[in-house]
């Protein structure tokens, strides 16, 4: 194509033919050339081929103007907010323009109110206090940014804090959508976060709820957790709330500005009883075969020649005493296994039929312990029985666990969880190992702070205060003696007196309430204060013994002495009642 001056010269008929139709060429095609007219007018179109592009010259004929591609596609100017390259004739402060490279803006009234870019779309980019609605179907504010106050609301016109939801069902919904049957999977967090003086970003809290288990089931558990300084971004468990509605509380527990250790003071989720063996009315180290030694715990199994005892001042635990040890007798040679357990009474067994029950305690190993794999068992009985054997209950069945103890002094800490036979009325638990060739020195075990708890997870040990424990103990041995000395000394201290006058033909009775409650019956044991001795008691003429016994229910017992001593002013004596299972 051509371009032309659009001046018809002078000249012969023909020539001016010629010009003329140049003149039209250059009109019908836009001046379509790969270089501009040489000679340009105001409003004048040009088709450029070389850039592809149709042109307008612009009013002042200074300068071209790109209309568009000559390909259909529409161009225009990059424009201001101020003045869109794309406006209405009406409202030329209003329409589209381009802020910068690989962006789009919209303006209203000269002021931009969103732009698109590459990486972000930002509403209100100039700050304006103008605000932000978006309508539902039967909300007109289901989503409204205040911009004014810099507020959120949801449902809500007039939000009166940073983010406010306004509805009849204000509920919000956090799904995780991995499918997963994890203990801890699917969880769901709020995550609390601050700013440190140097602008450290810090992790202050989480609350996380996640599946409590490991079967296809729906139960849940609530976490909440706090950073104790040196967390990072994981901060410590603090408090959980497992499916079976326990609460475990990590460290102490503050009620109305009482505190609580471990919440010991103020529950009762140990099932067992002196778990953490503060408690030995008894005094004795046990060698005897199926018989108590610690308050609730009775040997069982194993050769004739193992102890059974107490260690006391303990530095090995965090805020334990002592620890029961289990040790063959060096030089032993029988391997048959050998350990202790503890019988629930049935009545506090009730309601534990069908659920999830959690064991745990802490072990460490002598030197010498004879057993291959350094492993102890946790064993969890079930019986159908009533208040029956420990270890010999009617349809008994158990739970066992192997833990192995690693070497060292230190305590390690193992847990077993088990699911209760539905047909279970009474519980035992027991520890115990099977030992290997002749016993040395050192062949023993230790365990302490033993727990039995609902649920699933395995919550700090629940640590009671002594008196409320020892009451829990007397229901099952009592004795007159002081705590600290050993039934069956000789001891002017404590004892029962007696004054009646009695001719010496007659039996004397001396009735003695009980400090406890007893489960059953006791077996009943007189001591004479002067000698120890066990079916006399001290009369206090000149020192005689005279012969006694006793009977009891579960409230009271009666002594009587034998009629052919004379009478007398008063009797002295001791006594341990004894209720076990």
């Amino acid at each position: 194509m051509a371009t032309h001056d659009y001046v018809i010269a002078n000249a012969s008929g023909a020539a001016v033919r010629s010009d003329l139709n140049n003149a039209l060429a250059a009109i019908v095609s836009n001046n379509s050339n790969a270089t501009a007219p040489a000679t340009t007018y105001a409003y004048q179109w040009w088709a450029d081929t070389t850039a592809n592009q149709l042109k307008l010259r612009n009013s002042a004929n200074d300068d071209w103007i790109v209309i568009q591609e000559l390909d259909g596609t529409m161009l225009m100017e990059d424009g201001t907010a101020a003045a869109p390259g794309l406006a209405f004739s009406d409202d030329v402060d209003t329409g589209l323009f381009r802020p910068a490279a690989n962006q789009l803006g919209i303006a209203t009234s000269g002021v931009e109110r969103v732009e698109f870019g590459t990486t972000e779309v930002v509403f209100n980019d100039s700050g304006a206090d103008v605000d932000f609605r978006v309508e539902g179907d039967a909300e007109a504010s289901l989503f409204v940014v205040d911009a004014g106050n810099d507020r959120i609301g949801i449902a809500e016109s007039a939000p009166g804090t940073l983010v406010e939801i306004g509805s009849t069902a204000p509920y919000v919904t956090l799904k995780n959508s991995t499918e997963e049957d994890t203990d801890g999977g699917r969880e769901s967090r709020l995550i609390f976060e601050g700013e440190q003086s140097g602008g450290e970003i810090s992790t202050l809290a989480q609350i996380e709820v996640s599946h409590d288990g490991t079967a296809d089931d729906e139960q849940g558990k609530l976490v909440i957790s706090t950073n104790d300084g040196s967390d990072g971004a994981s901060p410590t468990a603090a408090l959980t709330i497992s499916a079976d509605q326990t609460v475990a509380v990590a460290d102490n527990l503050t009620v109305n500005g009482s505190q609580y250790p471990n919440a010991g003071s103020i529950s009762t989720r140990n099932l067992l009883i002196n778990g953490d063996f503060q408690l030995n009315q008894r005094n004795i180290v046990n060698s005897t075969i199926n018989s108590y030694a610690m308050d609730r715990w009775r040997s069982f199994g194993g050769p004739t020649t193992f102890t059974v005892s107490r260690l006391d001042a303990l530095t090995d635990l965090d805020s334990s005493r002592y620890c029961l040890r289990l040790q063959r007798t060096s030089g032993e040679t029988s391997t048959n296994f050998l350990g202790v357990v503890q019988g629930i009474e049935s009545i506090n067994c009730e309601g534990l039929a069908g659920t999830q029950l959690t064991l745990s305690f802490r072990a460490r190993r002598g030197g010498d312990f004879s057993q291959a794999s350094n492993q102890i068992t946790s064993q969890i009985f079930y019986g159908q029985g009533t208040d029956e054997n420990p270890v010999g209950m009617t349809s008994q069945t158990s739970d066992a666990a192997a833990h192995t103890i690693p070497s060292g002094s230190a305590f390690t800490a193992f847990t077993q969880t088990v699911t209760v036979p539905a047909s279970t009325t009474q519980i035992s638990v027991g520890f115990n190992w099977t030992p290997t060739g002749t016993a040395s020195t050192n062949d023993y075990f230790e365990i302490a702070e033993v727990q039995l708890e609902r649920g699933s997870v395995a919550s700090t040990f629940e640590r009671r205060d002594i008196t409320s424990e020892l009451v829990r103990c007397q229901r099952y041995f009592e004795k007159s003696y002081n705590q600290g000395t050993t039934p069956g000394t000789a001891t002017s201290l404590g004892g029962y007196q007696s004054r009646d006058g009695t001719a010496s033909t007659v039996v004397r009775y001396y009735p003695v309430g009980y400090k406890v409650t007893k489960r059953a019956n006791p077996t009943v044991v007189i001591y004479s204060t002067a000698t120890g001795s066990s079916g006399v008691m001290r009369l206090d003429s000149s020192d005689e013994s005279a012969a006694a016994s006793g009977v009891g229910d579960a409230n009271m017992m009666i002594f009587s002495d034998d009629a052919s001593i004379p009478s007398h002013f008063g009797a002295f004596f001791h006594y341990t009642l004894e209720a076990e299972l």
